[in-house]
């Protein structure tokens, strides 16, 4: 609540996205049937991976799925996150 986003990527289709806030938490959103769900962690609770111009971000609970959109040129912020440097 009252956080605005400084960075994001959306998926190709539209059903997906991942953004950096300005607080420093991370959001991955994803439309879910007629439904979006929307999920805000501190970086610490995220796994982020940058293979091949595919990413992946995946939540430390088993409960929510992992995000994958391929890019075709990764931000900056992004491969800063996936070499594990704070966002």
């Amino acid at each position: 609540e009252g956080d605005h986003s400084e960075a994001a990527i959306i998926a190709p289709n539209g059903r997906a996205a991942f953004a950096r806030l300005r607080s420093g938490n991370l959001m991955v959103a994803r439309a879910m049937g007629a439904d979006v769900s929307a999920r805000i962690a501190p970086a610490s609770a995220l796994r982020v991976r940058l293979q091949r111009n595919k990413l992946s971000v995946a939540f430390a609970d088993v409960g929510y799925p992992p995000l994958n959109i391929m890019l075709v040129d990764a931000p900056p912020w992004v491969a800063a996150l996936a070499a594990g440097e704070a966002p």
